[in-house]
């Protein structure tokens, strides 16, 4: 009797243990829109639609229409935040199912003078009229909602393909009430190049997508060498002169600074920004 109680109780265990693995991995359900979501960082457009939570202080939603995926990604805790402004946000996409990052993109706002937005667009466009350059260049700062293709093999992020029949992605992201953030995406179902910014599915079908943000830019990595950098060289500047490792050495070796130096060291090393990421796999309405 004694025994089949504890058998009992250790199945019910196991099961509630299936239950919970199981319900890690139940996707989230798009749903279906007519009307395409403004793409301008309010919320508006996704009122009264239930978000996701996850567990890393954010919230998703998702709408698919019959050649956008469209992502509401709410950040609930301005901890969640890090340098999310710095690193961008990337989304990969997986069509296998799997945890795979050989197809994303990046989503960030570029802030440009005015001479690196004309560069920017004449790339694009091709040459720019002097009056409309002259326009531009009244205003000293231009902000630009960019996005880039990261691709299997190639650690730079790449500039997208643009030509005839290739759906552009496009993001926003602004303040909401209560300190919290939204970011807004618009991702082409369909994927007509190697580079082209689509997920390579349809309506209907099942993808996993990945997000990614945080921790260590290449920018955040010049700026942290070089504060690394003046923090050795002070340190050194200090040392009585008697020291033998007063001089000599690059600013930033470590092994020129005094043992008193490193809790200095260590703090700095604790001000690098938290990396985030998780997957979501999103069931595509079907019309």
């Amino acid at each position: 009797m004694r025994a089949t109680f504890w058998l009992v109780l250790f199945a019910l265990a196991m099961g509630m243990l299936g239950l919970a693995a199981s319900g890690k991995d139940v996707p989230v359900l798009s749903q279906w829109t007519d009307t395409a979501p403004r793409i301008d960082g309010a919320a508006d457009d996704w009122a009264g639609m239930e978000l996701t939570p996850q567990a890393l202080g954010v919230q998703v939603g998702f709408k698919n229409d019959e050649k956008y995926l469209y992502v509401h990604f709410l950040f609930t805790d301005p901890k969640a935040l890090t340098s999310v402004e710095a690193t961008g946000m990337t989304l990969y996409f997986d069509v296998q199912g799997k945890k795979s990052k050989d197809h994303g993109i990046n989503f960030r706002r570029l802030q440009m003078t005015a001479d690196e937005f004309i560069a920017f667009l004449e790339q694009k466009q091709g040459p720019l009229p002097e009056e409309q350059k002259k326009q531009y260049r009244a205003n000293p700062r231009f902000s630009v909602f960019y996005y880039g293709m990261i691709s299997k093999g190639v650690k730079n992020i790449q500039q997208a393909e643009e030509r005839e029949g290739i759906l552009p992605a496009v993001f926003r992201y602004g303040q909401q009430p209560g300190r919290t953030v939204m970011y807004e995406f618009a991702i082409p179902l369909a994927r007509a190049a190697a580079l082209a910014p689509g997920i390579g599915s349809q309506p209907g079908q099942t993808v996993r997508v990945g997000f990614e943000w945080g921790g260590w830019s290449r920018a955040l990595q010049q700026f942290s060498a070089s504060q690394f950098g003046q923090m050795a060289t002070t340190a050194r500047a200090d040392k009585p002169r008697e020291d033998p490792t007063a001089e000599g050495g690059e600013p930033a070796a470590a092994a020129g600074m005094r043992m008193g130096d490193a809790p200095d060291i260590a703090a700095m090393r604790k001000m690098q920004p938290k990396k985030y990421d998780f997957w979501v796999d999103v069931n595509l309405a079907a019309k």
